[in-house]
């Protein structure tokens, strides 16, 4: 499911045919758009004279834009703009989960955008008079495949995908296949491509009081909860939230009782020994919400795994899609919307910068990642910027939001309201000293959110009246993250983390079984690249368990892909 358009190609995947795909088949020239049922009015595919239109995903927005521009329909509202050549300033007005595409049939011009946090992603290649843009990267390699293209593995995505979990920069494991970056925009026009930004993310500080930081902060955040859930309750969906022993979710959950949502389904997986089991449904039973709980004990879910290569596509590693569908496989997808995610909270509300010292160092190859034993083979270097803008856009961006987004967007769309544009450009502006080690975070969670704090943050008690207290003693709220990270190292051999990683590898055999059988049988894959086959052979042999997994999610993408 997605988008796809193939111009200069002569033929067009079969799948693609299907009666869930729109097509409009111009001569050489394909637009697709799958659906999964989902948010049917916000999505589309249309020719209005000499314009093709495709837009998937959800628009929060959308009628609030319609108002705004005065027009019959949103679909008007793009070709005006286009044609006024005020589109990029119309995108960046939107809120939600997108992909735009205008295809002038008159000019041959092709311009498609990204939401600003690339929630869904958008993966092109150009090669001679050849140009494929799709949601899917194993969509647009079927394609190249069945137009007898050659295609060959890029061994900086490869690096990237078993350094850190993810793509670095605007890599995919596919050589002259690319994707579009967060708040960006594509032409293709004359046989060239052209990207640039719409939307930057910039950190710029600005005086304001705290007081006053907290109810901006506190208004933006429940507004940003409220158009999604209005957006829910358009189509008749069920309101969803995950929960952990962290705030994230947690916040949003109390958001929602704020509000007077009634009828939510929480949910928690995790292995049965962790804070999150443990405090989880004693959360849900708070806020009068129901709790669903799936066990990942012995990382059962970690056996799924063909069926996660799929969701991941190539893009992420395997296990971040694995628990997502572990859960997903467990209740009636039907009435899955919007997912209300905690995603980046903790980073929007704090930062990735955990002493002053580096703050004003410049990012560089190895930060973020989960292994560092081979980021020296990525040969293309990361962008010159500050180390927080690096690691926010890599990390957080690339990363996570894409780890959440690939898995959950089969059955819905997940919506963090963390991620809520205004709310975090209001984040960004934030003096630093408010945002680092989540201080105005605590101060808001303890000001607007007290019932939340009856219960542990990750086993650490939020004292609603004098900070934090741990073993007797009082600390003070910027030093909470410290000792945060104290207690939570070397977590993923603890049973106590929501995935111990090393603790289900080491103890349950048939787990070490399936992952060692699979890495024997399926390695010599990439035999032909000889330095390659002898890193991963070092790094499965010698890693940790989330290496493992690393080189693992490697193989299956290189399997599925090529």
């Amino acid at each position: 499911m997605g988008l796809f358009i193939g111009l200069n190609i002569k033929k067009l995947k079969e799948t693609n045919k299907k009666k869930n795909i729109n097509c409009i088949n111009l001569d050489e020239k394909y637009f697709c758009l799958a659906s999964n049922g989902k948010f049917y009015n916000d999505k589309f595919i249309t020719r209005i004279d000499e314009t093709i239109l495709l837009i998937d995903g959800v628009i929060l927005n959308k009628e609030k834009i319609i108002d705004e521009y005065n027009k019959k329909d949103f679909k008007d509202c793009i070709i005006s703009e286009y044609n006024n050549k005020k589109l990029d300033e119309f995108i960046n007005k939107l809120r939600g989960n997108f992909v735009v595409v205008v295809y002038d049939l008159k000019k041959d011009k092709l311009v498609a955008y990204t939401d600003h946090w690339s929630n869904i992603p958008l993966i092109y290649y150009k090669n001679n008079d050849v140009f494929l843009i799709s949601t899917k990267l194993s969509e647009l390699v079927e394609n190249l495949k069945l137009n007898n293209i050659d295609y060959k593995l890029n061994m900086d995505g490869a690096y990237s995908l078993i350094s850190y979990a993810y793509m670095l920069e605007d890599n995919t494991l596919v050589e002259d296949v690319k994707r579009l970056e967060a708040g960006s925009k594509l032409v293709y026009y004359n046989d060239n491509i052209e990207i640039s930004s719409y939307h930057d993310w910039v950190f710029e500080e600005k005086k304001i009081n705290k007081d006053e930081a907290i109810k901006k902060l506190d208004s933006l955040f429940l507004n940003a909860v409220d158009m999604q859930v209005k957006k829910n309750k358009e189509y008749g969906y069920r309101n969803i939230v995950p929960l952990s022993a962290g705030l994230d979710c947690r916040i949003v959950a109390y958001s929602l009782r704020r509000l007077g949502v009634e009828n939510v389904l929480t949910y928690t997986y995790s292995d049965s020994k962790s804070n999150d089991y443990k405090y989880c449904p004693k959360m849900a039973s708070d806020l009068k919400y129901e709790w669903l709980y799936k066990s990942l004990d012995n990382g059962l879910d970690l056996f799924n795994f063909d069926s996660s290569i799929k969701i991941a596509d190539g893009l992420i590693y395997y296990p971040w899609a694995s628990q997502f569908n572990t859960f997903l496989n467990a209740i009636n997808t039907n009435k899955i919307g919007i997912i209300h995610t905690g995603v980046l909270g903790d980073v929007i509300l704090g930062t990735y910068i955990h002493s002053r010292e580096d703050k004003d160092r410049k990012y560089k190859l190895g930060d973020g990642a989960y292994s560092t034993k081979y980021v020296n083979k990525i040969k293309n270097k990361v962008k010159d910027e500050q180390n927080e803008n690096g690691m926010f856009r890599n990390r957080g961006i690339n990363g996570v939001i894409l780890g959440y987004s690939t898995s959950i967007k089969e059955y819905g769309e997940g919506m963090s309201p963390f991620m809520d544009v205004d709310f975090a450009e209001f984040c960004f502006s934030l003096p630093f000293e408010f945002r680092f080690k989540h201080n105005i975070y605590y101060s808001w969670v303890i000001s607007k959110f007290k019932d939340a704090t009856k219960f542990p943050h990750n086993g650490v008690k939020i004292s609603s009246m004098r900070g934090i207290k741990i073993n007797g003693k009082e600390y003070k709220l910027d030093t909470i993250k410290d000792l945060l990270m104290n207690k939570m190292k070397s977590k993923y051999s603890k049973r106590n983390d929501m995935n111990p990683f090393d603790y289900w590898y080491d103890n349950n055999q048939k787990l070490k079984g399936f992952m060692d059988d699979y890495f024997q049988s399926n390695k010599e894959c990439l035999k032909n690249y000889e330095q390659l086959y002898k890193d991963i052979n070092f790094l499965y042999n010698s890693g940790n368990t989330i290496e493992k997994t690393l080189v693992l999610s490697l193989i299956g993408s290189y399997k599925y892909l090529f």
